[in-house]
């Protein structure tokens, strides 16, 4: 019995220790699922960045496209 005291008595210090640097199970776990929301955020924001990207790039173009149809409608009024 001697030598399962002393073993339990190594597993209470080794919890204790790993509780002051880890911290609670529970605590452990919150923080997991705030990188986890963190990294979720991050990956939308990721990807609403691309596509604020990609909606300039077809606005410039739609406004390219106009003044390109207006200098063509302004070339064909002085042809006629």
């Amino acid at each position: 019995m001697e030598g399962l005291s002393r073993r339990q008595g190594i597993f209470d210090k080794l919890g204790t220790i790993l509780k002051q640097d880890w911290g609670s199970l529970e605590e452990i776990q919150q923080q997991q699922a705030t990188l986890q929301k963190r990294n979720a955020r991050d990956i939308h924001q990721d990807e609403v960045e691309k596509l604020e990207a990609e909606l300039q790039t077809l606005q410039r173009r739609i406004i390219d496209a106009g003044e390109s149809s207006v200098l063509i409608d302004e070339e064909n009024e002085r042809a006629h």
